[in-house]
């Protein structure tokens, strides 16, 4: 049997604290690779928003995760009560469009 390398996109160091998530919240360090063009983008994001990179990745997968549970949990609606009616997304988007026109004349009213 040949033993085979560690893969350079993921090696653990440590676990620690980080102020930005406090005190509770263990935290694992990483090695990653990133495009050149991706890590530019995504540092200049992290830096307008304020935070560290590391914060700022964070948050992009903790929303991404927030997305999958969604999207599971619409499945799984789907699989105990049928597929939403088309009628029903139908009056969904006309309710958003009304509270988007709504929002729309209070912000001019404001202005």
């Amino acid at each position: 049997m040949r033993a085979t390398r560690p893969t350079p996109d993921v090696i653990t160091f440590d676990v620690a604290a980080i102020p930005w998530y406090g005190p509770t919240v263990a935290t694992r360090k990483l090695t990653i690779t990133l495009p050149e063009e991706v890590l530019e983008r995504v540092s200049a994001l992290a830096r307008a928003e304020g935070l560290p990179l590391s914060t700022y990745l964070t948050k992009l997968a903790e929303h991404r995760i927030r997305v999958e549970d969604g999207l599971a949990a619409m499945r799984e609606w789907d699989e105990e009560e049928g597929p939403i009616p088309e009628e029903e997304y139908v009056r969904a988007a006309e309710q958003i469009a009304r509270a988007e026109a709504t929002m729309r004349r209070a912000t001019k009213a404001a202005s």
